[in-house]
């Protein structure tokens, strides 16, 4: 309601808040469009958990620390997408980091814990790194809020890719984008599921909503910039190298998560890969700068979009796991039989993580994959690559959710030790209901989000207005060649999945040499041991 009450008010100015006692240095707080939507999405799915927490969490101890630690953990999201400026971001980004560190630890058993130091210092790392882009930042300019800087940049050489480089890494790590993304498969599959649901349907996203800010405050140059300005200059080369490292992460997630037979692990390796096209779009938004508004709708809408689908199947995989106790689904099958409501709610989900149409998921992957399109159109045809992996990846994010559903409820024969489980609870059913719906009306209603919350948030950035009007007011995403589109992104998804159980594909084993965590904390283990002990 509280939301409701402020929009007209952030939709004509925004609203600041600036806190100038605090600490000796002050908090500024800032509530614009772009954090509105996000701060309602956020308030949104929150609800929704908590109406599902109760029956699951009946079976675990510890339940007053756990929600504890969720409400602190919200009321730092809260702080960080309403940061107005880097070190005000930064001190909710380390309470963030903390409180729901607690959240992974809460079975307290040896997987829990070495996810959660896992977790716990690359959190740290991340927050130190935007403390250093923070003081680089206020060092050559002496101004951290989140303002147009391109200028200033443009005349600092090389100090500009440093201070991009600690910012985008820092966040990063809180967004799950590779190669910083290690904690997100361990961490999930101990943490209780309504913390799954929230940690990679809202938190992941303050990373992302993190690197979009930076881009497009600090990268950009000040509002009626015309098209070719050399002021365009920075936010085009780290767009450009974002566009890529989205593109990887898209590929690393889904590649990963065929091969897991852990239900949690499988959408947590989901959330890496959804967060690539998110990354994607955002680099998008950077590269074309004054005609990058279709990447940056794309990028937040996709972020909407993920942050419902992905809670609703951790929601699913809860379920599952509280008849079952096992997060196996090799294990299981015909499940629809016992838990029809359950795997109707799968469905839906799958449909709007795959981008079926009248879906949520279909709206902002349509918008990328425009966005990636004009980047070709408008920059360097090298894009074109970017969108065949783009579709590639699509196939491969259809063939999960065909094995995920398919393991989990297809079938005519249930697994003798399943045979007694029964349908969900009353409370969980009614949250993820919800969230079904609004995936529905989103998919039914894709403009409602965008006239609302995301053009007014594209306007309120330095892009082109008259772009903005000519390609995204009353965009008409219904229309055949993009329903088409969706066609061979399945067929491609239901081969891979025929090839990869012929040939066994989904139980590929790598050498420990070759998995990222190793291949990222090996080399620092070495540097530190050395420096250490000589």
């Amino acid at each position: 309601m509280m939301i409701l009450f402020i929009y007209p008010n952030v939709l004509q100015e925004g609203i600041r808040l600036d806190y100038t006692s605090f600490l000796g240095r002050g908090l500024f707080l800032k509530i614009d469009m772009l954090s509105l939507t996000m701060l309602t999405l956020t308030s949104l799915v929150w609800i929704f958990a908590m109406i599902y927490s109760p029956n699951y969490m009946a079976v675990e101890e510890n339940r007053t620390r756990f929600y504890v630690a969720l409400a602190v953990t919200y009321g730092a999201i809260i702080g960080t997408l309403m940061g107005g400026d880097a070190l005000t971001t930064f001190f909710f980004f380390e309470i963030m980091t903390f409180a729901s560190s607690l959240l992974v630890f809460h079975s307290q058993n040896e997987d829990a814990m070495d996810a959660g130091n896992l977790y716990t210092y690359i959190g740290v790392f991340g927050g130190l790194a935007i403390l250093m882009g923070a003081l680089c930042l206020n060092y050559t300019t002496g101004n951290i809020n989140f303002v147009p800087q391109a200028a200033e940049l443009l005349a600092m050489a090389n100090v500009r890719y440093l201070i991009a480089f600690c910012f985008i890494i820092g966040f990063a790590v809180k967004a799950g984008m590779a190669p910083v993304h290690i904690w997100l498969p361990k961490a999930h599959p101990v943490a209780p599921t309504p913390a799954s649901a929230l940690l990679s349907g809202i938190m992941i996203k303050v990373g992302a909503c993190g690197i979009l800010r930076v881009c497009t405050s600090y990268f950009f140059p000040v509002m009626g910039t015309e098209y070719g300005d050399p002021l365009w200059g920075p936010s085009h080369d780290v767009g450009a190298v974002i566009i890529w490292v989205g593109i990887i992460t898209m590929g690393i997630g889904v590649f990963m998560a065929l091969q897991q037979g852990n239900m949690k692990r499988m959408l947590a390796y989901h959330s890496v890969s959804q967060i690539g096209y998110v990354i994607m779009g955002i680099g998008v938004a950077a590269y074309l700068g004054f005609k990058g508004p279709m990447g940056y709708t794309g990028g937040v809408y996709h972020m909407i979009n993920h942050a419902l689908f992905k809670a609703l199947l951790f929601m699913v995989a809860g379920a599952v796991y509280l008849q079952t106790h096992s997060l196996d689904m090799y294990k299981f099958g015909g499940f629809w039989r016992k838990m029809p409501i359950t795997a109707l709610f799968c469905l839906i989900a799958a449909l709007g993580i795959t981008g079926m149409p009248l879906f949520n998921g279909y709206a902002s992957k349509t918008i990328l994959h425009h966005a990636i399109v004009e980047a070709y159109e408008y920059g360097s045809p090298v894009f074109r690559h970017a969108e065949t992996a783009f579709n590639i990846i699509s196939m491969g994010t259809a063939c999960s959710f065909i094995k995920f559903f398919g393991f989990i409820f297809y079938g005519n024969k249930i697994p003798e030790e399943y045979k007694n489980i029964k349908s969900g609870y009353r409370m969980q059913d009614l949250a993820m209901s919800g969230i079904a719906l609004v995936i529905i009306y989103i998919g039914t209603h894709p403009n409602f989000v965008l006239d609302h919350f995301l053009i007014p948030a594209a306007n309120s950035v330095a892009y082109s207005h008259e772009f903005i009007h000519h390609h995204l007011d009353h965009i008409q995403l219904f229309n055949a060649a993009d329903m088409k589109g969706m066609i061979p992104v399945y067929i491609g998804g239901a081969t891979i999945f025929v090839l990869g159980i012929k040939f066994h594909l989904f139980h590929i084993h790598f050498p420990k040499w070759f998995k990222f965590d190793y291949l990222l904390l090996f080399p620092l283990y070495l540097i530190t041991d050395f420096y250490i002990n000589g």
